[in-house]
């Protein structure tokens, strides 16, 4: 989530995705003609939001869920989806609205993943730094022999560095992790 939406109001909420949610609403009803039009987009958006969660659960292993369950989760799906499909074919003005608000949701989506670097970059670095502080904690504890700028001092810090690598491996990857699970919840790693 881009950071400008994780600012909560004092109640816990994002103020710019309640300002969105309450401005898009107002402004559908404004311009809206008529009410049989605002019935068709509630329609299509509510069937829609309803298939695709209980799709999602069908579809999501992780979740402890019976066989029946997941049976009774599924056909419900599946005839959400027919209805879906019914007033996509019959409501055209309800289907612009909802492909609208996925062209737009997709296109926020993906000028945001262009904005990040990439998933492996990112593990990469998250590496690079945990092995750098296991590293000059290794020369603080006399774990290593020190190294210098010299062109000898530089290929000792590679032998460090890759005794490091060698002996703290597991380490420095659960270290990554954390810092990239502190830098999610908003923390300073």
């Amino acid at each position: 989530m881009p950071q400008s939406f994780a600012r909560l109001n004092p109640y816990g909420v994002p103020w710019i995705p309640v300002i969105i949610a309450t401005a898009l609403p107002v402004l559908v009803v404004a311009f809206s003609p008529d009410q049989i039009s605002l019935m068709e987009l509630y329609a299509i958006g509510v069937v829609g939001a309803i298939t695709v969660n209980l799709g999602s659960c069908v579809f999501n292993s992780k979740l402890d869920l019976k066989w029946h369950e997941r049976s009774v989760m599924a056909v419900t799906a599946v005839i959400l989806l027919a209805v879906e499909l019914t007033l996509a074919k019959t409501k055209p003005n309800a289907l612009f609205f909802i492909i609208c608000i996925l062209i737009a949701g997709f296109a926020l989506r993906a000028r945001r993943r262009a904005a990040e670097p990439p998933r492996w970059e990112r593990d990469l670095s998250s590496l690079r730094d945990s092995l750098t502080l296991l590293h000059e904690l290794a020369h603080v504890i006399g774990a290593v022999p020190s190294d210098d700028s010299s062109v000898g001092g530089f290929a000792r810090s590679q032998e460090n560095t890759e005794l490091i690598v060698r002996h703290c491996q597991g380490e420095a990857g659960a270290t990554a992790r954390k810092t990239r699970l502190l830098a999610k919840l908003g923390g300073n790693p």
